[in-house]
């Protein structure tokens, strides 16, 4: 999920659908909140220590559908400001 951007520079949180078994601080997305974002099942959650940092557009991206989007769904604002909160009170390890 995308967490900053700043010029090219895109800070994204992983997602994993391993559910909290992924990480200790693994942040569970909600299911209205997955469904909302695109997201397919159940399990899914956000890895708020493990933050990426890449060049907007770059080998990390593939884009998705018919549209060829790199957009899955919209995150709610609410979910968003906790993902960010998490984010923020983790110890964040950049795998820049």
């Amino acid at each position: 999920m995308g967490m900053a951007v700043v010029g090219r520079r895109v800070t994204v949180m992983p997602l994993t659908t391993k559910g909290k078994r992924a990480s200790d601080t693994a942040l569970a997305i909600p299911d209205p909140v997955a469904k909302a974002m695109g997201l397919d099942g159940t399990g899914s959650s956000l890895v708020p220590g493990e933050l990426n940092a890449f060049d907007w557009v770059g080998h990390d991206l593939r884009t998705i559908g018919k549209a060829a989007s790199f957009l899955f769904g919209r995150c709610p604002p609410g979910f968003f400001a906790a993902a960010l909160d998490a984010c923020i009170q983790s110890k964040s390890l950049s795998r820049d």
